[in-house]
């Protein structure tokens, strides 16, 4: 005797009725609107502590440079951009 028909004559449906269903897809999206702000937020974090992280070491090597030269870099070392005929050149005070 099949395990379904056990208790009745009939057999018996296995599975979720569209109600069950509907409440679990409910149930799932009130999880995840719950917890995406807290994931939004914690890479939010991750991503300040790179920043702070590359500034410090930024930070010691300039102290490290500093050391060793005597004095900081100097600023602005992408080339300027160049000029063409149609843009004139800048007035000198």
């Amino acid at each position: 005797m099949n395990r379904s028909t056990i208790n009745s004559g009939e057999p018996r449906r296995v599975g979720l009725s569209r109600i069950e269903a509907v409440v679990i897809a409910g149930m799932l999206a009130v999880v995840v609107a719950l917890i995406g702000p807290a994931v939004w937020q914690a890479r939010q974090s991750t991503r300040q502590i790179g920043a702070r992280n590359t500034l410090r070491w930024m930070g010691v090597a300039m102290s490290q440079y500093e050391m060793i030269h005597g004095s900081l870099p100097q600023g602005g070392s992408s080339p300027s951009p160049q000029r063409t005929k149609a843009s004139p050149p800048a007035a000198q005070p």
